[in-house]
């Protein structure tokens, strides 16, 4: 049995297609979604073998859905469906990873046979995969799953259905989170336990962290085993947070927030390995109940560029929010204490472009603020090389967007803070020629383009940025070596 999604915001398309299937042979099992963000949640819940996926659809889109669906199950075979059949769509479908693509409204026909296609190769796929027995014992998370393990916005049957698939049949056990940086090492201890003990594992690993879930049939006696394992025979000085055990799926949430504290708490204590207590938890909200300093402190972090320490330091404003509040206050605190800072810091990092925040959920606000530390330290880490590199890549941008418009030397110098004879210095060296020389060879390039599907030559003049025809002639001739209109004329003649 197979099992598709179809997202559509339009009920007819939905029905219409559900319609085709029902009549069928096919062996499909249907699942249905109105918008993009509905699709995104079906497939963190649910094995989703095939997605057809509208490409506009309100909130989230088609092509930003197959996006984060693909994040999520990367298996999960993408269609459009799309009542545009042009080109740039169908390389915009290829680039996301789609497989194919329908144009709306769909014939029965050309329907049934790409899903027959589709599901033809599936099969094949699954029987060329390696047994299961063969694949790591260690399953490794998606981002999303874990997230929403993290946070508790699961199901408790999406979280049996997913364990289940990859063969994990206990609901008990601990959390633990370790460093980053002793990863391979780490993972090659846990793998020999595991075997010889016949533990079950899943983990996630983050460019900060590693979190870690280990299943038993006993937890107690595992948790008693790898603490004092770990404490005797491991001699890493990597820091490790372990949580009490878990007693059910359902209390996994509260199990990875255990083991974030006694992570916490090893970091600043500098132990290599803390259980969780009550009296870890009474330590580290007194630490937390210093957060603005947190919040400083992460600024500061960031804008020095240090990756591991700004993640870490989220993390624990994260856990510091948590220890007190729930639910939508702890989400709009969350929303708020992000706002504040990624406004500080775009305040502070001149000509920094990244999206604005959106309150969505506890799981969205974690990836966007992840994300844009990841991108700010990138981009400070970048600037120390060379503090211009990203200043000129934004310049030519900047240029080849707005080429048609009166641009000077003047006033680019001005836009980006430099002085107009610094400014030109800098130009011709970042970008392999002189302003003036940059921007004309832009407008005439573009020019070619319009010339090359018919547009009049006058036309074309005033379409890239020259108010003065005679003038836009005499530097295309420069350039080209013949006029626009011999130009235009010559590949009207190659055409025919």
């Amino acid at each position: 049995m197979y099992t598709l999604l179809i997202a559509d915001d339009e009920i007819l398309e939905r029905d219409a297609i559900e319609h085709i299937l029902l009549k069928s042979d096919l062996s499909i099992t249907l699942y249905k979604a109105k918008n993009g963000r509905e699709a995104v949640e079906c497939v963190q819940q649910n094995r989703i073998d095939i997605a057809l996926l509208d490409i506009k659809m309100p909130g989230i889109n088609g092509i930003e859905a197959a996006k984060r669906i693909k994040e999520i199950s990367p298996s999960t075979t993408i269609i459009f469906l799309s009542a545009l059949n042009t080109f740039d769509f169908a390389q915009e479908a290829i680039r996301t990873g789609a497989r194919d693509y329908l144009v709306k409204p769909v014939s029965s026909r050309e329907l049934l046979l790409l899903l027959t296609t589709v599901m033809q190769e599936i099969t094949l796929r699954v029987q060329q995969e390696p047994p299961q027995q063969l694949k790591t014992i260690l399953t490794l998370f998606n981002r999303s799953f874990f997230a929403a393990l993290k946070y508790g916005n699961i199901s408790y049957e999406a979280m049996k259905s997913y364990f289940s698939l990859e063969n994990i049949i206990y609901e008990q056990g601990i959390s633990l989170i370790f460093e980053t940086n002793k990863e391979k090492e780490v993972l090659s201890y846990l793998q020999d336990i595991i075997t010889t003990k016949g533990y079950q594992a899943c983990y996630f690993p983050a460019k900060d962290r590693i979190s870690l879930l280990i299943f038993a049939h006993n937890p107690k006696h595992m948790s008693r085993f790898l603490e004092q394992e770990m404490k005797h025979r491991y001699t890493s000085t990597s820091c490790v947070g372990m949580s009490q055990m878990f007693l059910t799926l359902d209390d996994i949430s509260s199990s990875i927030r255990e083991a974030s504290l006694a992570y916490s708490f090893a970091l600043h204590h500098h132990k290599s390995l803390v259980v969780y207590s009550p009296e870890i938890e009474k330590t580290t909200a007194s630490f937390f109940e210093k957060r603005k300093d947190l919040e400083t402190l992460l600024y500061t972090q960031v804008i020095e560029g240090d990756f591991e320490k700004s993640r870490q330091t989220m993390h624990e404003i994260q856990e510091a929010l948590s220890l007190t509040l729930q639910g939508d206050e702890l989400l709009n605190s969350m929303y708020e204490t992000i706002l504040v800072f990624t406004r500080s810091v775009s305040n502070t990092i001149a000509h920094l472009s990244y999206p604005p925040i959106q309150k969505t959920s506890l799981l969205e606000l974690e990836r966007y603020v992840m994300d844009f530390i990841d991108y700010v330290c990138q981009l400070v880490q970048e600037n120390k090389k060379d503090k211009y590199t990203s200043i000129f890549q934004q310049v030519c941008a900047y240029i080849d967007n707005n080429y048609n418009q009166a641009i000077s030397l003047e006033t680019l110098s001005q836009k980006f803070n430099l002085s107009t004879s610094y400014f030109s210095r800098l130009f011709s060296e970042y970008c392999n020629s002189p302003f003036s020389a940059y921007l004309t060879h832009k407008r005439i390039e573009e020019a070619k383009k319009h010339l090359d599907i018919g547009i009049k030559v006058h036309q074309v003049a005033h379409l890239v940025g020259y108010t003065d025809y005679s003038y836009f002639s005499r530097v295309f001739r420069q350039i080209v070596g013949i006029s626009p209109k011999t130009y235009q004329s010559q590949k009207n003649m190659k055409q025919k």
